[in-house]
């Protein structure tokens, strides 16, 4: 099945997630230990996801954004920093709406980078409706 595919590698998997699930939790205002008792877990286990240390499994990724009352777009970050295949998929109905969609979760572009790169797929889009392509 598809929703189980994992899409990195695993070191960068785990390092990526962890940064994602803190950054998140951060945003809730909440410490890893109030996190873990919401989740019955133990403090060291989301520790341990933070740092890379440990591997979610998709449900676990379900819980914890459901504990984080994570919206859609979140639980998608989480899900793809993981290495899973999104949820929340949305259809793009053309080029640049496509890119904006896969520039979304990307904070190590700045946002003056990803215009950029809107712009230039929106100039090529409306080349090729004047080329007939």
């Amino acid at each position: 099945m598809l929703s189980g595919w994992r899409v990195m590698s695993e070191d960068k998997t785990r390092a990526r997630f962890g940064r994602t699930l803190k950054d998140i939790r951060k945003r809730r205002g909440l410490s890893q230990f109030q996190l873990a008792i919401k989740l019955g877990k133990t403090p060291s286990k989301i520790a341990q996801y933070e740092v890379g240390k440990r591997n979610p499994t998709r449900r676990s990724i379900a819980e914890i954004a459901t504990t984080l009352k994570a919206t859609p777009d979140e639980h998608d970050e989480l899900l793809m920093a993981a290495g899973f295949m999104p949820e929340h998929i949305e259809i793009a109905e053309d080029a640049t709406a496509a890119v904006r969609l896969a520039l979304r979760g990307h904070k190590h572009i700045s946002e003056e980078d990803k215009q950029r790169i809107l712009d230039i797929v929106a100039e090529i889009e409306a080349r090729q409706k004047t080329d007939g392509v």
